[in-house]
């Protein structure tokens, strides 16, 4: 093959087909939703969980799996038997170096049996892996995963770090949208469901008064319907746990998780599903309950109704000094006016004793020349 040739699809559907499928029947864990980024909601998960399983349970102690093999590996007792009739030194040499050879080849087979049957276990393998005390598994869906534990319950884990982010407010998970604990896993075939329900209904709810609300979700099967889980999980809940009742609303206890994902069924319960807890969605429990926002919305309307009442107040104030400064402002015009009607009535007055006076210059000027004219000429009369 070239160094630039595209391999066949063959190649990666073979390498796909030898991937082993984790086998989680009978496990417990946590089932997560995810928003596409699987790889970024596993290493959130891991550490959310991490995080308050060590400050419920300590840290945790990784060791390494030390499976040993049974005792048939070990070396068998000797099988030789003396030969009763005597034979030749070389003979009975070549006897027993036979005998030993078929013995030592059935011991390393014994033993490589039981470390292939050894390999099968969680937790062992050829590479000795620890058995850690989460562990994601592949569900062959997309933007679904599954947290094996080693825990004997989930909740109390889960429940702390739903309390935690309720109180504090504060988003821990980006692309880890919700967390659902899982107390039992089986196939999902109906009459399996119908007895591991009725084991987890035994261990969990039998003897106790609970409403309970049924969460029923099918996802990749066509073989399961909803109507048929919920009829099964209705006549177990009937036989075995008949205190408890079923609700519609919010006021349940707990909730009853039956989800089908492809060939398993995962059954789990969650107590305030639907009224505390957001149906365990950790991005809704970090945002503001509305009782909050309505009153933070109260506040701001009464700080805007606050706000516009004084600048009602400082408008009627300034609209009073407004009227004050038009009323200052008329009275120094109509003040201005009367002076300039008193200069005005000055002016004319000064005009007026100016014109007289010049009359008055007029009439003596003529009365002058008459007089000069009376004095030339005497005897004329």
């Amino acid at each position: 093959m070239g160094k630039f040739s595209k391999r066949n699809k063959s190649f990666y559907v073979a390498a796909r087909k030898k991937q082993k499928v984790d086998i989680i029947v009978g496990t417990v864990g946590y089932l997560g939703t995810c928003n596409s980024y699987e790889d970024r909601a596993v290493r959130e998960g891991y550490d959310l969980l991490n995080r308050y399983a060590n400050q419920i349970y300590g840290e945790e102690d990784i060791k390494r799996s030390t499976t040993k093999p049974e005792d048939a590996a070990t070396k068998p007792e000797d099988a030789t038997t003396k030969p009763e009739e005597a034979t030749t030194g070389s003979e009975t040499a070549t006897a027993d170096a036979s005998d030993e050879d078929e013995l030592d080849l059935e011991a390393a087979l014994k033993k490589e049996v039981s470390s292939l049957q050894a390999a099968d276990k969680p937790g062992s393998g050829a590479h000795n892996r620890p058995a850690r005390r989460f562990q994601v598994v592949r569900c062959t869906t997309s933007n679904n995963l599954f947290f094996r534990s080693t825990l004997s319950d989930p909740l109390p884990t889960l429940i702390m770090a739903m309390d935690d982010i309720l109180s504090t407010k504060q988003q821990q998970t980006k692309y880890l949208v919700r967390l659902l604990p899982v107390h039992t896993i089986c196939r999902a075939y109906h009459d399996n469901i119908e007895k591991a329900f009725g084991t987890f209904v035994t261990e969990r709810l039998k003897g106790k008064q609970k409403t309970f609300y049924l969460n029923i979700r099918i996802t990749s099967n066509n073989s399961m319907k909803k109507d048929e889980l919920l009829g099964i999980a209705l006549k177990v809940l009937q036989e075995l746990a008949p205190e408890c009742k079923p609700v519609l609303t919010k006021d349940a206890d707990i909730a009853i998780n039956i989800t089908v994902l492809v060939q398993n069924c995962y059954i789990g319960e969650a107590p305030l599903f639907l009224s505390k807890y957001k149906r365990y969605n950790l991005m809704e429990l970090a945002s503001p309950d509305p009782e909050t926002v309505v009153v933070n919305k109260e506040e701001k309307n009464s700080d805007t109704s606050a706000s516009s009442a004084s600048g009602i107040v400082q408008h009627s104030n300034t609209s009073d000094l407004l009227k004050n400064k038009d009323e200052l402002v008329s009275a120094s015009v109509d003040q201005n006016d009367s002076n300039v009607q008193c200069t005005e009535s000055s002016v004319s007055e000064k005009d007026c004793s100016e014109t007289t006076q010049q009359n008055v210059e007029a009439v003596q000027d003529e009365v002058h020349d008459t007089n000069d004219s009376t004095d030339v000429n005497p005897g004329s009369s």
